[in-house]
């Protein structure tokens, strides 16, 4: 039962992940036209850079959520409950985390985003290193939330046991 609960998690993660994606991708681009236009000598025109900002936002905020998740007071007080009985512990941890924000988060979105906006016909090492160094960033700035996530539960930066 447990893994069905999980999978429909995933699928929940999934539609939020898309979601978040295209809203997110849609403020930025919005940004960038007000910004374009009072700032117009900035701009390249008819260019987009990189487009990859949305998957980036959903990796920081699910990587934030689950280090609060991991380290979650209220996880208690909810299987304390007439739910403790009859499931598992760790189960709606295992809920959110795997199923969820598991699929919610998705670095291969952003690497193939980052791979398709670098991408040239022949090899080219600068968009190589751009996009190796952009990764790189992203995944410390996702440790560094998921950190801070933890310390919004705990008070300190302090790793979970995961296995208590």
């Amino acid at each position: 039962m447990i893994p069905l609960f999980i999978a429909l998690g995933g699928g929940l993660g999934a539609a939020a992940r898309f979601g978040m994606d295209k809203l997110s991708t849609h403020l930025i681009d919005k940004f960038r036209e007000k910004r374009s236009a009072k700032h117009p000598s900035e701009t390249v025109t008819g260019k987009r850079l990189w487009g990859g900002w949305g998957i980036i936002f959903v990796n920081i905020t699910g990587c934030f959520l689950v280090g609060w998740v991991a380290t979650a007071p209220w996880l208690d007080v909810v299987m304390g409950g007439p739910l403790q009985a009859q499931l598992p512990p760790h189960t709606v941890a295992d809920v959110l985390q795997a199923g969820f924000l598991g699929a919610y988060t998705t670095f291969s979105t952003a690497i193939m985003d980052t791979i398709g906006y670098t991408w040239k016909p022949q090899f080219d090492f600068g968009y190589a290193v751009k996009a190796t160094l952009l990764i790189g960033v992203v995944i410390f700035i996702c440790i560094g939330a998921a950190l801070a996530g933890v310390a919004l539960n705990t008070g300190v930066f302090v790793l979970p046991s995961l296995h208590s």
